[in-house]
């Protein structure tokens, strides 16, 4: 059984060029239950309410064009891309996927929830 969590006075942007201001989030589990403009009234005991203080909340973001496993150029010297480029053929498939995880993580603390 997952828990219910209610975002309460926080700012929604819905993804489709909208604000809801001052609205309540209700999730569950994975799921985003409801959305309601305002107060949500009353919530049934077993609600978590987190209250956003009037903060923003979204939907995560989603990256459309990534390579997880190839991030040597972020790492490598200023015009130094022979050493990145060789270095990551000689990485084990465990070092690569270190590599996709760690990378994968970087993703979600950017609020990154998908990436393609």
């Amino acid at each position: 059984m997952t828990q219910c969590i209610a975002f309460s006075n926080v700012n929604v942007i819905d993804g489709l060029g909208g604000v809801i201001h001052s609205a309540t989030v209700i999730v569950d589990g994975a799921s985003i239950e409801s959305i309601t403009p305002g107060d949500s009234g009353a919530l049934p005991d077993d609600v978590q309410v987190i209250d956003g203080n009037g903060g923003w909340l979204m939907p995560g973001l989603i990256n459309c064009h990534d390579h997880l496993c190839n991030k040597w150029l972020r790492t490598t010297p200023a015009g130094d891309y022979t050493t990145g480029r060789l270095s990551r053929f000689h990485q084990s498939p465990a070092a690569h996927a270190l590599e996709a995880a760690g990378n994968a993580a970087e993703e979600l603390r950017q609020g990154v929830t998908t990436v393609r």
